[in-house]
Order: structure tokens, then sequence, then C-alpha cells
């Protein structure tokens, strides 16, 4: 359901709904023991419903953004972590 403005009628192209997903691989290597060395890799997607071509957001600043008019779209992000991680047993 789109929200609805003063009058009550539909704010064309404004649509909340939204996906998120993620994927993503893990892989640990033990070289020798209590070393661990490993790598991570991980994909995340946010696809927004509103249609770019009719809707604007107006922002005044807040949030760390820039005051400005936005299109809303749809964002994805890779992102990754390398470790090497020592354990020391008692």
């Amino acid at each position: 359901m789109a929200p609805t403005g003063a009058v009550g009628s539909a704010i064309a192209g404004c649509n909340p709904d939204f996906n998120v997903w993620n994927v993503g691989a893990r892989s640990i290597w033990n070289p020798v023991p209590n070393l661990d060395v490993g790598l991570e890799v991980m994909y995340s997607k946010l696809e927004t419903k509103h249609d770019p071509a009719l809707t604007r957001l107006n922002f005044a600043g807040s949030g760390g953004r820039a005051v400005g008019v936005y299109v809303p779209s749809s964002e994805g992000v890779f992102s990754g972590l390398f470790r090497i991680q020592r354990n020391f047993w008692p």
C-alpha cells in the first residue's frame, strides 16, 4: 500500500516495500596448531520498490547526509575480512 498525501490520494511512485539479501563465504586454514588464518567475503543488497522516475527524497542535513534532494535506489555492498589468530592455551 502506497503512502497517502494530505488529500488522501496515493503518492505516485512511493512504495515502502523492500527486500534485503546477503550471500557470503568463509574459509579458515590452520597451518600449525593454535594458528588460524581466515578469509570472509560477503555481498549485501537492499532492493527498494520506489519508482526512481517519480520519487524524490528531501533531506535537511540530518543523519550524516548533505542537504539536498535524493533519488531512492537499490544499493549493494561488498565486504571482506582477513584474519590471523593465534590461540595460547594455559
